[in-house]
């Protein structure tokens, strides 16, 4: 505990007026002396603590505009960016107004209360008699005598009535920001839904709540998801541009990044414990190095094509010119023993036209015997187009169209996965795009992009339909014993009935 002679408001005049301009001009010494009083313990200083107090001044001198920090939990965080952040900024400049956003409101409510706790203390008041509305006087909501103050709510609901920063600024001013503390939740993040709409939120809500085009953004998060708010506004999402200080608690060299909080061995055994949310939330990657869903090390290469294939098609359509999505085509060989080789691959985000051509391009070079899409809405909309040009074209294919989940990609992708675990799955040496399919595998579910994993995951619900009717019965010769003995179009005609999809 500070001792009570120490306390400023039992100091002399001349003392607090010294105490009252080192806390002014030295953040850090401010974030020691009132974390201290507030909690009655000191507070333990880390280098990464001075890289954020460094980010937050350039903040400050209006060097930074827009900043993004990634930071492992319960790594004073909030401490260093909100709270007393918050605090110090209205110390030195009543007339700041800033927007505090969280994932939860009564995070973001329990922050501004904090917030104001350390303003109402008697050793703020002593130094700073910063008075606030009594009009005001909300956790959500509150104003200084000055018009400065703070709005806090949650990223998801209204944040209306209150803007961020102030319309024009004096010079060595400051006039607040919009601060973002962990803007979604983990669990949120696996949502394409629910990540869509906060991100979009950064583009329309968020950013209508700064009163000049020169206010500051301040966000501090750990990774969740590549499609997270900081992958969102790193790669562009904005239209604008963030500096990024990524602070990782194991560095690429081995060294912790806060020893006395966690050390090596500590960090080790948090990482055997659960390396996806290690690597998420601790070392600010979204996706193990070697993958989650589909292990790095699971792919298998191969040089040659091999022969006695039977070779089909899939693909997952976006019916979107230049939209988020991309329309994927993939050309899969089966062998005699089940193995499957990806032959070839089409990507891109054009009209229908192009990608219907493309997609009977490879038909034609590779005689699939089946092409799987998915059912719903976009078959409707694209089937008669598609068979209307097998016909014109001549390009012959039956289409098996499998159902799907749309809230499940994981267990639309299962039958796929299981064949990748047992090392089934072979891609072909120096092809760009099978670096970019299995980049996009092991960042599976919580990559940015999902098409290419739809189109396996498409062929191999296709294909187990396939093995399904074609199961050995019992007694039977295995299919290879002589020689590879390759499923015919009249099989798959005779176990999936009419040809009406063989234009």
């Amino acid at each position: 505990m500070i001792p009570a002679e120490a306390r400023p408001q039992n100091l002399p005049p001349e003392f607090r007026n010294t105490l009252r301009q080192a806390l002014e001009s030295d953040y850090r010494l401010f974030c020691a002396f009132f974390f201290h009083v507030i909690n009655g313990f000191p507070l333990q200083w880390n280098e990464h603590h001075d890289q954020i107090v460094d980010a937050l001044m350039r903040v400050v001198r209006r060097q930074t505009l827009r900043l993004v920090i990634n930071v492992p939990p319960r790594y004073s965080k909030t401490e260093l960016v909100v709270i007393l952040f918050i605090a110090w900024c209205l110390a030195k400049w009543p007339p700041a107004r800033f927007i505090h956003l969280s994932y939860s409101d009564d995070l973001a409510l329990d922050n501004s209360s904090r917030v104001r706790e350390i303003i109402l203390c008697a050793e703020f008041q002593a130094l700073w008699p910063l008075a606030l509305k009594k009009d005001s006087d909300s956790k959500k909501k509150w104003y200084t005598e000055q018009r400065g103050g703070v709005y806090a709510a949650s990223t998801g609901g209204p944040v209306t009535g209150f803007g961020a920063g102030l319309p024009r600024l004096k010079k060595g001013e400051f006039g607040g920001a919009i601060i973002y503390d962990d803007p979604i939740k983990p669990e949120d993040a696996e949502s394409d839904v629910k990540r869509a709409l906060i991100n979009r939120r950064f583009n329309s809500t968020f950013k209508s709540r700064r009163n000049s085009n020169t206010t500051p953004e301040i966000m501090i998060m750990q990774r969740v998801h590549d499609d997270d708010p900081t992958g969102f506004v790193l790669r562009g999402g904005r239209g604008d541009d963030w500096e990024h200080l990524c602070l990782k608690a194991l560095s690429d060299e081995g060294k912790p990044l806060w020893p006395e909080k966690h050390d090596y061995d500590a960090l080790i055994e948090m990482q055997k414990a659960d390396k996806y949310v290690f690597s998420a939330q601790y070392q600010q990657n979204p996706v193990p190095d070697d993958g989650e869903y589909f292990l790095r090390d699971k792919a298998r290469w191969y040089d040659k094509k091999p022969q006695h294939l039977n070779v089909y098609g899939a693909s997952d359509y976006a019916v979107t010119e230049g939209g988020g999505d991309f329309t994927e085509h993939g050309v899969f060989g089966v062998d005699p023993d089940d193995n499957i080789y990806i032959l070839d691959w089409w990507s891109g985000q054009e009209k229908a036209d192009v990608w219907i051509e493309t997609q009977l391009d490879m038909v034609d070079e590779h005689d699939p015997l089946l092409w799987g899409g998915e059912t719903g809405p976009i078959k409707s909309s694209i089937e008669p187009w598609l068979e209307r040009r097998m016909r014109e074209r001549r390009s012959y294919v039956a289409l098996r169209w499998v159902s799907h989940s749309v809230r499940n990609k994981e267990g639309n992708a299962r039958s796929f996965q299981a064949l990748w675990e047992q090392g089934r799955v072979y891609l072909p040496k120096g092809e760009p795009w099978a670096l970019a399919l299995l980049e996009q595998l092991t960042r599976f579910p919580k990559g940015r992009f999902d098409d290419k994993v739809d189109v396996c995951s498409i062929f191999a619900r296709m294909i187990a339909e396939v093995w399904k009717a074609h199961k050995p019965k019992e007694g039977a010769r295995p299919l290879n014993v002589d020689g590879p003995q390759p499923i015919t179009f009249k099989d798959l005609e005779r176990d999936f009935g009419s040809t009406e999809n063989r234009i």
